[in-house]
Protein backbone atom coordinates (compact mmCIF):
# COMPACT_ATOMS: atom_id res chain seq x y z
CA UNK A 1 0.00 0.00 0.00
CA UNK A 2 1.22 3.50 -0.82
CA UNK A 3 0.15 5.89 1.88
CA UNK A 4 2.37 8.79 0.90
CA UNK A 5 1.29 11.75 -1.18
CA UNK A 6 1.94 11.78 -4.92
CA UNK A 7 4.88 13.82 -6.15
CA UNK A 8 5.35 15.57 -9.50
CA UNK A 9 6.22 13.26 -12.39
CA UNK A 10 4.00 10.40 -11.33
CA UNK A 11 6.21 9.25 -8.42
CA UNK A 12 4.66 7.71 -5.32
CA UNK A 13 6.06 7.78 -1.81
CA UNK A 14 5.44 4.71 0.38
CA UNK A 15 3.83 5.04 3.77
CA UNK A 16 7.13 4.55 5.63
CA UNK A 17 8.61 7.60 3.96
CA UNK A 18 11.95 5.85 3.24
CA UNK A 19 11.67 5.16 -0.50
CA UNK A 20 10.55 6.75 -3.74
CA UNK A 21 9.13 4.62 -6.56
CA UNK A 22 8.60 6.08 -9.99
CA UNK A 23 6.14 4.59 -12.50
CA UNK A 24 7.49 6.56 -15.44
CA UNK A 25 6.98 4.40 -18.54
CA UNK A 26 7.06 0.67 -18.02
CA UNK A 27 10.01 0.69 -15.59
CA UNK A 28 9.94 1.07 -11.85
CA UNK A 29 13.07 2.72 -10.48
CA UNK A 30 14.00 2.21 -6.83
CA UNK A 31 16.08 4.86 -5.14
CA UNK A 32 17.96 3.69 -2.07
CA UNK A 33 16.55 5.35 0.98
CA UNK A 34 18.87 6.94 3.51
CA UNK A 35 17.93 6.80 7.17
CA UNK A 36 16.94 10.05 8.86
CA UNK A 37 19.93 12.24 9.88
CA UNK A 38 21.16 11.55 13.39
CA UNK A 39 19.47 8.16 13.65
CA UNK A 40 21.16 5.07 15.06
CA UNK A 41 21.21 3.41 11.62
CA UNK A 42 23.09 6.36 10.16
CA UNK A 43 25.63 6.26 12.99
CA UNK A 44 26.19 2.53 12.44
CA UNK A 45 26.61 3.05 8.68
CA UNK A 46 29.12 5.84 9.25
CA UNK A 47 31.11 3.73 11.70
CA UNK A 48 31.10 0.78 9.32
CA UNK A 49 32.39 3.00 6.50
CA UNK A 50 35.23 4.23 8.68
CA UNK A 51 36.14 0.70 9.60
CA UNK A 52 36.20 -0.41 5.96
CA UNK A 53 38.45 2.51 5.01
CA UNK A 54 40.81 1.81 7.91
CA UNK A 55 40.93 -1.89 7.06
CA UNK A 56 41.61 -1.14 3.40
CA UNK A 57 44.33 1.33 4.35
CA UNK A 58 45.95 -1.20 6.65
CA UNK A 59 45.86 -3.86 3.94
CA UNK A 60 47.51 -1.52 1.42
CA UNK A 61 50.26 -0.60 3.88
CA UNK A 62 50.98 -4.19 4.83
CA UNK A 63 51.00 -5.35 1.21
CA UNK A 64 52.98 -2.34 -0.07
CA UNK A 65 50.22 -1.12 -2.41
CA UNK A 66 50.05 2.68 -2.09
CA UNK A 67 47.68 4.78 -4.14
CA UNK A 68 47.77 8.39 -5.27
CA UNK A 69 46.27 10.98 -2.98
CA UNK A 70 46.50 14.68 -2.23
CA UNK A 71 50.12 14.51 -1.02
CA UNK A 72 51.49 12.64 -4.03
CA UNK A 73 49.57 14.82 -6.48
CA UNK A 74 50.86 17.95 -4.72
CA UNK A 75 54.42 16.63 -5.06
CA UNK A 76 53.94 16.06 -8.79
CA UNK A 77 52.44 19.51 -9.43
CA UNK A 78 55.00 21.43 -7.35
CA UNK A 79 57.79 19.31 -8.81
CA UNK A 80 56.79 20.16 -12.40
CA UNK A 81 56.62 23.89 -11.60
CA UNK A 82 60.03 23.93 -9.89
CA UNK A 83 61.52 21.92 -12.76
CA UNK A 84 60.35 24.52 -15.29
CA UNK A 85 61.59 27.40 -13.10
CA UNK A 86 65.07 25.89 -12.71
CA UNK A 87 65.32 25.06 -16.43
CA UNK A 88 64.47 28.67 -17.33
CA UNK A 89 66.95 30.01 -14.78
CA UNK A 90 69.72 27.84 -16.20
CA UNK A 91 69.15 28.89 -19.82
CA UNK A 92 68.12 32.56 -19.60
CA UNK A 93 70.69 35.36 -18.98
CA UNK A 94 68.77 37.29 -16.36
CA UNK A 95 70.55 36.53 -13.08
CA UNK A 96 71.92 40.07 -12.95
CA UNK A 97 70.64 42.80 -15.20
CA UNK A 98 70.51 46.49 -15.97
CA UNK A 99 67.01 46.99 -17.30
CA UNK A 100 67.72 50.52 -18.61
CA UNK A 101 71.50 50.40 -19.08
CA UNK A 102 74.05 52.36 -17.08
CA UNK A 103 76.36 55.36 -17.41
CA UNK A 104 78.39 55.06 -20.60
CA UNK A 105 76.38 52.06 -21.84
CA UNK A 106 72.80 53.11 -22.65
CA UNK A 107 71.61 49.59 -23.46
CA UNK A 108 70.00 46.90 -21.32
CA UNK A 109 72.56 44.34 -20.25
CA UNK A 110 72.14 41.11 -18.31
CA UNK A 111 74.24 38.16 -17.19
CA UNK A 112 73.36 34.53 -16.69
CA UNK A 113 75.08 31.24 -15.98
CA UNK A 114 75.93 30.62 -19.64
CA UNK A 115 75.06 33.76 -21.61
CA UNK A 116 75.43 37.52 -21.61
CA UNK A 117 72.93 39.81 -23.27
CA UNK A 118 73.72 43.38 -24.31
CA UNK A 119 73.73 44.73 -27.83
CA UNK A 120 74.00 41.10 -28.89
CA UNK A 121 73.35 37.73 -27.33
CA UNK A 122 76.62 35.89 -26.72
CA UNK A 123 77.92 33.09 -24.57
CA UNK A 124 80.19 33.62 -21.60
CA UNK A 125 83.24 32.02 -23.16
CA UNK A 126 83.02 34.31 -26.23
CA UNK A 127 83.05 37.37 -24.00
CA UNK A 128 86.05 35.91 -22.19
CA UNK A 129 87.89 35.23 -25.47
CA UNK A 130 87.32 38.79 -26.68
CA UNK A 131 88.81 40.23 -23.48
CA UNK A 132 91.75 37.79 -23.46
CA UNK A 133 92.51 38.38 -27.14
CA UNK A 134 92.53 42.12 -26.51
CA UNK A 135 94.96 41.61 -23.65
CA UNK A 136 97.20 39.42 -25.84
CA UNK A 137 97.31 42.09 -28.55
CA UNK A 138 98.28 44.79 -26.05
CA UNK A 139 100.77 42.68 -24.12
CA UNK A 140 103.64 43.18 -26.60
CA UNK A 141 106.87 41.61 -25.48
CA UNK A 142 105.18 40.48 -22.27
CA UNK A 143 105.18 44.09 -21.12
CA UNK A 144 101.88 45.44 -19.83
CA UNK A 145 102.09 48.83 -18.17
CA UNK A 146 99.56 50.90 -20.06
CA UNK A 147 96.15 51.47 -18.43
CA UNK A 148 94.29 49.89 -21.34
CA UNK A 149 96.49 46.79 -21.16
CA UNK A 150 96.00 46.48 -17.41
CA UNK A 151 92.26 46.87 -17.89
CA UNK A 152 92.03 44.10 -20.46
CA UNK A 153 94.21 41.85 -18.34
CA UNK A 154 91.84 42.32 -15.42
CA UNK A 155 88.82 41.73 -17.65
CA UNK A 156 90.39 38.55 -18.99
CA UNK A 157 91.01 37.23 -15.48
CA UNK A 158 87.60 38.12 -14.09
CA UNK A 159 85.65 36.97 -17.14
CA UNK A 160 87.47 33.66 -16.93
CA UNK A 161 86.46 33.33 -13.26
CA UNK A 162 82.86 34.26 -14.08
CA UNK A 163 82.79 31.75 -16.95
CA UNK A 164 84.27 28.97 -14.78
CA UNK A 165 81.82 29.57 -11.94
CA UNK A 166 78.90 29.92 -14.34
CA UNK A 167 79.60 26.69 -16.20
CA UNK A 168 80.13 24.86 -12.90
CA UNK A 169 76.83 26.10 -11.49
CA UNK A 170 75.08 25.24 -14.76
CA UNK A 171 76.48 21.70 -14.50
CA UNK A 172 75.07 21.46 -10.97
CA UNK A 173 71.70 22.70 -12.25
CA UNK A 174 71.75 20.11 -15.04
CA UNK A 175 72.63 17.35 -12.57
CA UNK A 176 69.83 18.51 -10.30
CA UNK A 177 67.33 18.57 -13.16
CA UNK A 178 68.15 14.96 -14.01
CA UNK A 179 67.57 13.83 -10.42
CA UNK A 180 64.54 16.10 -10.23
CA UNK A 181 63.02 14.30 -13.22
CA UNK A 182 63.82 10.90 -11.71
CA UNK A 183 62.23 11.89 -8.39
CA UNK A 184 59.05 12.90 -10.22
CA UNK A 185 59.00 9.56 -12.05
CA UNK A 186 59.49 7.71 -8.76
CA UNK A 187 56.64 9.64 -7.16
CA UNK A 188 54.39 8.95 -10.11
CA UNK A 189 55.13 5.20 -9.97
CA UNK A 190 54.24 5.28 -6.27
CA UNK A 191 55.68 2.06 -4.97
CA UNK A 192 57.17 1.86 -1.45
CA UNK A 193 60.72 1.66 -2.83
CA UNK A 194 60.22 4.52 -5.33
CA UNK A 195 58.68 6.68 -2.58
CA UNK A 196 61.74 6.02 -0.42
CA UNK A 197 64.11 6.90 -3.29
CA UNK A 198 62.29 10.14 -4.00
CA UNK A 199 62.29 11.08 -0.30
CA UNK A 200 66.07 10.59 -0.24
CA UNK A 201 66.62 12.53 -3.47
CA UNK A 202 64.73 15.74 -2.70
CA UNK A 203 66.93 16.91 0.22
CA UNK A 204 70.09 16.45 -1.87
CA UNK A 205 68.53 18.38 -4.74
CA UNK A 206 67.62 21.23 -2.39
CA UNK A 207 71.11 21.46 -0.87
CA UNK A 208 72.85 21.46 -4.26
CA UNK A 209 70.38 23.98 -5.64
CA UNK A 210 70.90 26.49 -2.84
CA UNK A 211 74.69 25.97 -2.92
CA UNK A 212 74.89 26.68 -6.66
CA UNK A 213 72.74 29.82 -6.39
CA UNK A 214 74.67 31.26 -3.47
CA UNK A 215 78.03 30.45 -5.05
CA UNK A 216 77.23 32.23 -8.32
CA UNK A 217 75.82 35.31 -6.59
CA UNK A 218 78.87 35.67 -4.32
CA UNK A 219 81.44 35.16 -7.11
CA UNK A 220 79.64 37.44 -9.56
CA UNK A 221 79.48 40.15 -6.92
CA UNK A 222 83.23 39.81 -6.37
CA UNK A 223 83.86 40.03 -10.14
CA UNK A 224 81.89 43.26 -10.45
CA UNK A 225 83.62 44.77 -7.42
CA UNK A 226 87.06 43.96 -8.86
CA UNK A 227 86.22 45.46 -12.25
CA UNK A 228 84.79 48.53 -10.57
CA UNK A 229 88.15 49.27 -8.94
CA UNK A 230 89.78 49.88 -12.36
CA UNK A 231 86.85 51.44 -14.19
CA UNK A 232 83.19 52.36 -13.82
CA UNK A 233 81.66 48.90 -13.63
CA UNK A 234 78.93 48.95 -10.97
CA UNK A 235 77.48 45.71 -9.66
CA UNK A 236 74.36 44.79 -11.58
CA UNK A 237 71.27 44.14 -9.43
CA UNK A 238 69.83 40.66 -9.18
CA UNK A 239 67.39 39.80 -11.94
CA UNK A 240 64.38 37.67 -12.72
CA UNK A 241 66.19 34.33 -12.92
CA UNK A 242 67.58 34.71 -9.42
CA UNK A 243 64.11 35.24 -8.00
CA UNK A 244 62.87 32.25 -9.99
CA UNK A 245 65.49 30.12 -8.26
CA UNK A 246 64.40 31.48 -4.88
CA UNK A 247 60.81 30.48 -5.61
CA UNK A 248 62.14 27.11 -6.73
CA UNK A 249 63.98 26.81 -3.41
CA UNK A 250 60.70 27.33 -1.56
CA UNK A 251 59.08 24.71 -3.77
CA UNK A 252 61.92 22.25 -3.18
CA UNK A 253 61.62 22.79 0.58
CA UNK A 254 57.93 21.94 0.31
CA UNK A 255 58.83 18.84 -1.73
CA UNK A 256 61.23 17.68 0.97
CA UNK A 257 58.51 17.96 3.62
CA UNK A 258 55.81 16.36 1.45
CA UNK A 259 58.04 13.49 0.36
CA UNK A 260 58.92 12.68 3.97
CA UNK A 261 55.23 12.82 4.84
CA UNK A 262 54.40 10.50 1.94
CA UNK A 263 57.13 8.08 3.00
CA UNK A 264 55.83 7.91 6.57
CA UNK A 265 52.29 7.42 5.27
CA UNK A 266 53.29 4.59 2.91
CA UNK A 267 56.24 2.85 4.59
CA UNK A 268 58.19 0.08 2.92
CA UNK A 269 57.23 -3.33 4.39
CA UNK A 270 60.80 -4.50 3.78
CA UNK A 271 62.25 -1.80 6.05
CA UNK A 272 63.48 -2.96 9.43
CA UNK A 273 61.63 -0.14 11.20
CA UNK A 274 58.28 -1.15 9.72
CA UNK A 275 56.13 -2.24 12.69
CA UNK A 276 52.85 -3.87 11.89
CA UNK A 277 51.89 -3.81 15.56
CA UNK A 278 51.50 -0.06 15.47
CA UNK A 279 49.33 -0.31 12.40
CA UNK A 280 47.13 -2.88 14.13
CA UNK A 281 46.77 -0.58 17.10
CA UNK A 282 45.74 2.31 14.84
CA UNK A 283 43.07 0.17 13.17
CA UNK A 284 41.81 -1.27 16.45
CA UNK A 285 41.37 2.25 17.75
CA UNK A 286 38.89 2.91 14.94
CA UNK A 287 36.82 -0.29 15.45
CA UNK A 288 33.28 0.07 16.79
CA UNK A 289 32.86 -0.85 20.48
CA UNK A 290 31.85 -4.46 21.27
CA UNK A 291 28.16 -5.02 20.81
CA UNK A 292 27.69 -1.76 18.94
CA UNK A 293 25.76 -3.40 16.07
CA UNK A 294 23.24 -5.85 17.50
CA UNK A 295 23.35 -5.85 21.27
CA UNK A 296 24.43 -2.30 21.95
CA UNK A 297 22.37 -0.86 19.14
CA UNK A 298 19.22 -2.73 20.12
CA UNK A 299 19.50 -1.77 23.75
CA UNK A 300 20.24 1.80 22.89
CA UNK A 301 17.28 1.99 20.51
CA UNK A 302 14.84 0.43 22.98
CA UNK A 303 15.92 2.51 25.92
CA UNK A 304 16.12 5.74 24.01
CA UNK A 305 12.87 5.24 22.08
Amino acid sequence: MYGGPPVPGGALVPAGGYGVYSDVGAQQLAVAAAPPPGSLAQMEAFQATRYKKAAGQRFRKLEGMPKHGQVSLAIIVIGILTFIANLMAMLLPYWRQYAAGTFGYPHPRSWGLLHVYGKTWQQQYKMMFVACNGFADLNVGNVCFSPICLWYRLKCQKYYELYTVGISCAAVFLWNLCWHFLALIWTYRLSPKSIRRAACAWPSILVLHISACVTWVIFSDEVFDSLNTQSYYPTAPLGVCFYLTMLASVGLSALVFLSCTLRSYWPDPDDSDFESEDEDADVDAQLPPPGYGAGYGAGYGAGYG
